[in-house]
């Protein structure tokens, strides 16, 4: 049936994700202006509030791309990449567009992005791991809700090499639609909620129970200054061990280096000398990653595999005139773990290095 434990665990977060969506919303906003001035670039939990504060009047009306690079899954369904992304920009308003007031682009078609990564395994003990997910950005106008809706179905695919001490499926596939929103509820409160829904598995799974997945995260964002931003709220993951994760911190923007005190995805960003309109920076980061997918054992019993690892990484970003922006990060996977979580078989993964770019325009 399709009430499997994920949406049952996610049945009992929707409720918080409402309350902090209603509660905020009770005071309306002002009508008042904000000044251009008041924009700051780079807000995320990771970069998921990456486009900063625009004006108030197009505050309503303005698509904000989720990013699907992952607090939870960076490449899977995270709250991260999907709740915690990093190509947003890291600087600025998004550029208007005629047609769509507050688009990015004209139509509908608000961009598009792709990531690949690269983990090698170095023996018996490792796991190779090879992951490239792409998705596209389709934007809604309040009509509605009253705020703007974000619809971005993606595809990717994931291949595995070893471990030799436990069963792994060679491929599996990740189908989801990602359902964003960003909405001013006062002159300095903001709310973002995002909602993932998926099927995970290889291809003999995907039309199990255990394959339809649900994650989502929900947050209010308080605009003290042009310099800092407070950020509150939840997110639900799909991992056996921790289902409801913090989504809180701040961001410090003191212009030639910004803080993204931000749980679970901390980031430190030194913006580079900007040749010619060419926007770049480096970063350093860490992140807490992983997947769970519904995989069909050699008994022919479908069970969920889950991988956890944490990453320390070193980043490069470069946001060209035409807006598309590369990224390449560099950086060492540790605290690696997969586990069966029906029959608990479990083994502990060597660390590696891990290799990502990521492209999105």
């Amino acid at each position: 049936m399709f009430m499997t434990r994920h949406t049952r665990r996610f049945a009992l977060f929707l409720p918080f994700l409402l309350w902090i969506g209603s509660d905020l919303a009770a005071e309306p906003a002002p009508t008042n202006a904000i000044s251009t001035d008041d924009w700051v670039g780079g807000v995320s939990v990771g970069d998921e509030l990456g486009q900063g504060v625009p004006r108030r009047e197009e505050a309503s009306l303005l698509f904000v791309t989720p990013q699907v690079d992952p607090v939870y899954l960076p490449l899977q369904h995270n709250v991260a990449e999907d709740a915690i992304p990093n190509e947003a920009p890291l600087s600025g308003p998004p550029s208007r567009a005629p047609g769509i007031p507050g688009a990015r682009r004209p139509g509908f078609f608000q961009g598009a992005k792709t990531t690949f990564e690269y983990i090698p395994a170095f023996d018996d003990a490792g796991m190779g791991h090879n992951a490239w997910f792409t998705s596209v950005d389709i934007g809604l106008p309040p009509v509605l809700l009253g705020c703007p809706i974000l619809i971005s179905p993606g595809y990717g695919v994931h291949t595995f090499e070893g471990p030799t001490t436990l069963q792994t499926p060679a491929v599996v596939h990740d189908l989801q639609l990602s359902f964003a929103t960003f909405r001013p509820l006062t002159e300095k409160w903001f709310f973002r909620g995002n909602v993932i829904v998926g099927l995970y598995g290889d291809e003999h799974s995907l039309d199990d129970a255990d394959a339809a997945q649900i994650s989502g995260f929900a947050m209010g964002i308080y605009n003290l200054s042009p310099a800092w931003q407070w950020a509150i709220g939840a997110g639900y993951v799909n991992n056996a061990d921790l289902a409801v994760i913090p989504v809180v911190g701040f961001i410090h923007d003191r212009g030639w280096i910004k803080y993204e005190a931000m749980m679970p995805r901390p980031r430190i960003i030194v913006p580079l000398a900007n040749e010619s309109g060419v926007k770049s920076n480096v970063y350093v980061s860490g992140e807490f990653g992983g997947g769970v997918w519904a995989v069909q054992r050699d008994s022919g019993v479908t069970e969920p595999l889950q991988l956890s690892r944490y990453a320390a990484l070193i980043g490069y970003d470069r946001e060209s005139l035409g807006g598309a922006t590369w990224r390449y990060e560099l950086g060492y996977v540790f605290g690696r773990e997969l586990e069966y979580e029906d029959s608990g078989e479990a083994v502990d993964l060597d660390d590696s290095l891990i290799v990502r770019v990521g492209l999105s325009f």
